[in-house]
Protein backbone atom coordinates (compact mmCIF):
# COMPACT_ATOMS: atom_id res chain seq x y z
CA UNK A 1 0.00 0.00 0.00
CA UNK A 2 2.66 2.09 0.83
CA UNK A 3 4.36 1.94 -2.81
CA UNK A 4 0.50 2.74 -4.67
CA UNK A 5 0.50 5.32 -2.44
CA UNK A 6 3.86 6.74 -3.11
CA UNK A 7 4.56 6.65 1.05
CA UNK A 8 7.81 6.16 2.97
CA UNK A 9 10.86 5.08 0.87
CA UNK A 10 8.36 4.81 -2.82
CA UNK A 11 7.78 8.58 -2.56
CA UNK A 12 9.81 9.17 -6.49
CA UNK A 13 6.98 8.37 -8.72
CA UNK A 14 9.50 8.28 -11.32
CA UNK A 15 11.30 5.27 -9.50
CA UNK A 16 7.48 3.72 -8.18
CA UNK A 17 5.56 4.27 -10.81
CA UNK A 18 1.60 2.95 -11.13
CA UNK A 19 0.97 -0.41 -12.02
CA UNK A 20 -0.98 -1.24 -15.03
CA UNK A 21 -2.03 -4.35 -13.00
CA UNK A 22 -2.61 -5.36 -10.13
CA UNK A 23 -2.07 -9.13 -8.87
CA UNK A 24 -2.88 -10.22 -5.72
CA UNK A 25 -2.97 -12.64 -3.35
CA UNK A 26 -6.26 -12.88 -0.46
CA UNK A 27 -3.50 -14.13 1.82
CA UNK A 28 -0.40 -11.27 2.48
CA UNK A 29 1.32 -10.77 5.76
CA UNK A 30 0.38 -6.77 6.75
CA UNK A 31 -3.11 -7.05 5.15
CA UNK A 32 -5.20 -9.74 4.07
CA UNK A 33 -6.20 -9.11 0.26
CA UNK A 34 -9.96 -8.54 0.80
CA UNK A 35 -8.89 -5.76 3.19
CA UNK A 36 -6.36 -4.39 0.36
CA UNK A 37 -8.88 -4.54 -2.43
CA UNK A 38 -11.01 -2.60 -0.59
CA UNK A 39 -8.38 -0.21 0.53
CA UNK A 40 -7.43 0.21 -3.00
CA UNK A 41 -11.22 0.62 -4.79
CA UNK A 42 -11.95 2.89 -2.09
CA UNK A 43 -8.62 5.39 -3.22
CA UNK A 44 -10.13 7.46 -6.26
CA UNK A 45 -6.34 7.55 -7.36
CA UNK A 46 -6.11 3.31 -7.13
CA UNK A 47 -9.99 2.39 -7.70
CA UNK A 48 -9.25 2.35 -11.82
CA UNK A 49 -6.20 0.16 -12.00
CA UNK A 50 -7.39 -3.18 -12.81
CA UNK A 51 -7.04 -5.84 -10.08
CA UNK A 52 -6.62 -9.69 -10.05
CA UNK A 53 -6.86 -11.78 -7.11
CA UNK A 54 -4.30 -14.70 -7.37
CA UNK A 55 -4.97 -17.19 -4.46
CA UNK A 56 -4.74 -20.57 -3.40
CA UNK A 57 -8.26 -20.12 -2.30
CA UNK A 58 -11.42 -21.95 -3.72
CA UNK A 59 -13.87 -20.99 -1.02
CA UNK A 60 -16.59 -19.53 -3.38
CA UNK A 61 -17.34 -16.89 -0.28
CA UNK A 62 -13.40 -15.55 -1.29
CA UNK A 63 -14.05 -15.87 -4.99
CA UNK A 64 -17.74 -13.98 -4.29
CA UNK A 65 -16.74 -11.16 -2.44
CA UNK A 66 -13.51 -10.64 -4.72
CA UNK A 67 -15.41 -9.67 -7.98
CA UNK A 68 -18.30 -8.25 -5.33
CA UNK A 69 -15.22 -5.53 -3.98
CA UNK A 70 -14.20 -5.18 -7.64
CA UNK A 71 -11.60 -7.35 -8.65
CA UNK A 72 -11.85 -8.29 -12.38
CA UNK A 73 -10.81 -11.97 -12.19
CA UNK A 74 -10.02 -14.43 -9.96
CA UNK A 75 -7.06 -17.05 -10.61
CA UNK A 76 -6.86 -20.07 -8.37
CA UNK A 77 -3.17 -20.42 -7.42
CA UNK A 78 -2.05 -23.63 -8.62
CA UNK A 79 0.74 -25.55 -6.25
CA UNK A 80 3.62 -25.85 -8.38
CA UNK A 81 5.78 -22.89 -10.15
CA UNK A 82 5.73 -24.42 -13.50
CA UNK A 83 2.16 -23.96 -13.33
CA UNK A 84 1.45 -20.78 -11.75
CA UNK A 85 3.95 -19.95 -14.70
CA UNK A 86 1.98 -21.72 -17.51
CA UNK A 87 -1.54 -19.79 -15.85
CA UNK A 88 0.18 -16.45 -16.05
CA UNK A 89 1.03 -17.24 -19.95
CA UNK A 90 -1.85 -18.05 -20.82
CA UNK A 91 -3.82 -15.35 -18.95
CA UNK A 92 -1.01 -12.89 -21.15
CA UNK A 93 -2.28 -14.40 -24.57
CA UNK A 94 -5.70 -14.39 -23.83
CA UNK A 95 -6.36 -11.47 -21.44
CA UNK A 96 -4.09 -8.93 -21.38
CA UNK A 97 -3.44 -8.57 -24.68
CA UNK A 98 -7.09 -8.07 -26.01
CA UNK A 99 -8.52 -5.73 -22.99
CA UNK A 100 -7.78 -2.52 -23.46
CA UNK A 101 -6.72 -0.19 -20.74
CA UNK A 102 -6.73 3.56 -18.99
CA UNK A 103 -3.88 5.70 -16.93
CA UNK A 104 -4.78 5.09 -13.42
Amino acid sequence: MEYLRHKGQFQNEEEAPMPGLILMDLYMPRMDGLTALKEIRADSKLCKIPLVVLSTSKSDKDIHESYELGAIGYIQKPVSFEALFDVLQTSDKSWFRIVESIEP
